[in-house]
This record gives C-alpha cells, structure tokens and sequence, in this order.
C-alpha cells in the first residue's frame, strides 16, 4: 500500500479540483448554443414551421424562361428544381437555375441602395437607406424634368419581361427619356433583327431541332447559351435516338469549339466571321444543282451569284469539295434544319 503524507493528499486534491473545474469549464465553452423554434404570432399564408411548400414560378437566371419550383421551409428557399409541367424544359433545369439560391444568398450581393462618393469611376460608394435613396432619385428626377432634360436620364437593367417590363416602359414614357436600356448577354437581338427585316416579323420561330434529320449550325451553340439551350437538349436527345432506326446528323461550323460543337457529328472550324459567307456559298451550290426551284429564282441566282464556293473557300479557309458536300446533303437529308 502507498503511503502518502497530508502535504501530498492536499496537492492531489487540489489538482484533481483545478482538473474538475477546467474540464467543466471547457465543456460549457464548447457547448453549441441552444436554438428555441419560436412560432410566429400571425404567421404569413401557408407558412407551417417544418412543413415544405413548393411554389412554381420562372426561372431569371437567362432569359430561356424555364418552369422551376421552389422548395421553401420555414419562409426560406431551399431547394430549386425544374417543374415537370412547364412546355419549355419538361422538369429539366441547367446547373445556371440550380444555382439561383447561390444569387440569392450570396454574401456580397447588393442589399441596399448605393451612393456614389467622389469622381465617377472611382469606385467609392456608401450604403443609404431605401427612404433617402427614393427622395434623392424624386428631387433629381423632378429638377430635371423642369428643366427639360429628362432624355438624359438613363435606366439600365437586364432582361425583364412581363409587368415589370410594362411598368419600366411607363414610367421612362411619363418621364420623357427614350433611354430605357436591357442587357442580356444571352438576347438573340441579331436574331430578331434578321427576322424583322427578312419576314417583318419582331418574333422569333420555333426551331424543331427533335423532328429534323439533318442539323446545320452556323455558329449557333444550342447546347450552350443559344436561346433556350435546356429545352433545344431535350430536342437534341430526341434528334440523337432517331425514328424507325434513322439516327439524325448535327454538323457544327464555327471557329472556337462549343458544347454544341463536341456533341455533333461534325465540326468544322471556319475562320472567324464567314459563317454568314459559308451558307451563302452552300445556297450557291443548291441553286446551281437545280434543288430550289421557287418563285424567286431569279433574285436569289443574283444574290449567291458572288459567294461560289471556290471564293469562300479561301476566305473561310474551308474546302470547296466540303462546302459542296453539306449543300448537296443538307438537300438530301429531308427534313433539314439549319439555324444561326
């Protein structure tokens, strides 16, 4: 048996107090802190705590304008997914509308209007409230419309639709200034313009991609960031699976390789800006072979009459017996579908 004297009894008691006391103080230092779930006094409409709601709406992230639905939990988004029902992506949602609940929580986004200190471009802005941003908007707004110079007011957002857009439209007419600006760096607006002034048409088609046989893409990523690249991938799939074991063709001209471009069947790399010149030179050859025969023969005769394919051979740096190839064929392989 040890023999211990009363010096040592009171040094190990002692430690073993000091021990006690920091483990229970180190406990309650890591200790997570205690949450109580409060309900609301009047809570808003469909609004249960722990039971999910999901509301369908449009997804903003492009202006495809996919069919999303929100899961939403305790008056929070949570989870974004495609809505089966809606005609455009049939259920189906990119990883850009996946991450619309990154945009909406992010850390560094905007959350309070800004006030620009200092020179422009100096990049020096303070936070103000929403009141003291609206009444120093009203008062320069009115100062200038006094002074009839309300044209010089700009508003610049991106790609609204709907009644927003309406109410933008309103309120630069009431105001007096033409300069109500969109930017959207997916906006076909090259695509309505061509429609304008070809059909006088300020629409776009719809491109049936899923029931052609052959694909003809001048430079058009559908697979990518072209118009409304979710619901052209469905089209894709059903174009690649084929019908009665006919399998159809994407041929992709461009000269940086896209999404769209791995997926085809063939890509050719042209110079960059004879996209345009390369279909010219394939009207050519249909026309030349006797394979258009409508009432404006004539007119389109002098209009390709430039553009053979020998001329844009060396522009495009593309082989005339290839231009030759995909005209012949894209007349052969009925029915055909090239887009821009």
């Amino acid at each position: 048996m040890i023999k211990i004297n009363r010096r040592d009894f009171l040094k190990y008691i002692g430690a073993g107090g000091v021990g006690a006391g920091a483990g229970f103080l180190y406990g309650k230092s890591t200790q997570k802190t205690v949450e109580f779930l409060i309900p609301q006094v009047l809570a808003p409409e469909e609004y249960s705590p722990g039971i999910v709601t999901w509301y369908n709406t449009i997804c903003r992230q492009c202006g495809a304008g996919c069919g999303i639905s929100v899961r939403i939990r305790e008056g929070r988004a949570k989870k974004i997914e495609g809505n089966p029902l809606h005609p455009v992506n049939q259920g189906r949602l990119c990883a850009m509308g996946q991450a619309g609940l990154n945009a909406l929580y992010n850390p560094d986004r905007i959350r309070t209007p800004l006030k620009r200190n200092g020179d422009r471009g100096s990049n020096n802005f303070t936070a103000i409230s929403w009141d003291e941003a609206l009444t120093t908007l009203g008062i320069r707004l009115g100062n200038l419309k006094i002074q009839h110079k309300s044209n010089s007011v700009y508003l610049l957002t991106n790609g609204v639709r709907g009644h927003l857009d309406k109410l933008f439209t309103t309120f630069m007419d009431e105001l007096g200034s033409d300069n109500y600006l969109h930017y959207d760096f997916t906006y076909p607006s090259t695509l309505y313009e061509a429609n304008r002034i070809s059909f006088q048409q300020e629409n776009l088609p719809y491109y049936d991609i899923k029931n052609t046989n052959f694909l003809l893409s001048f430079g058009a990523d559908y697979l990518g960031t072209w118009i409304s690249p979710v619901h052209f991938s469905l089209a894709y799939g059903h174009l690649r699976q084929g019908v009665k074991n006919k399998r159809g063709k994407c041929v992709q001209i461009e000269p940086r390789m896209s999404l769209t471009g791995a997926n085809a069947d063939e890509w050719i790399a042209c110079r960059p800006g004879t996209e345009g010149l390369l279909a010219m030179a394939m009207a050519n050859v249909i026309i030349s072979d006797g394979s258009y025969r409508g009432s404006d023969l004539e007119a389109w005769e002098t209009a390709v009459k430039p553009y053979s394919p020998s001329t844009v051979s060396r522009q495009s740096g593309i082989a005339e017996v290839v231009i030759t190839r995909l005209a012949r064929e894209f007349v052969r392989q009925q029915p055909g579908l090239a887009i821009a």
